[in-house]
């Protein structure tokens, strides 16, 4: 079904994400990280960060709708 093709392919879209979005889907989401403790490794504030991850989901988000389109 749709959900399952779409569910397959996040982590090939997820690899063609530039690396620091990459690196915030993989903390945030993979490793279940908060935005607190990305922020202390990274010394990046938390409002910076939770825009970014939003905009990384929103790439995300675009690549699975145009790989789907397709």
């Amino acid at each position: 079904d749709a959900w399952s093709n779409m569910k397959s392919q996040l982590p090939l879209l997820i690899n063609e994400l530039h690396y620091y979005e990459k690196y915030l889907i993989q903390k945030h989401y993979i490793e279940q990280l908060t935005i607190s403790e990305i922020s202390k490794l990274t010394r990046i504030t938390p409002q910076r960060l939770s825009r970014d991850i939003r905009a990384a989901l929103q790439d995300l988000k675009e690549k699975l709708i145009n790989k789907n389109i397709k």
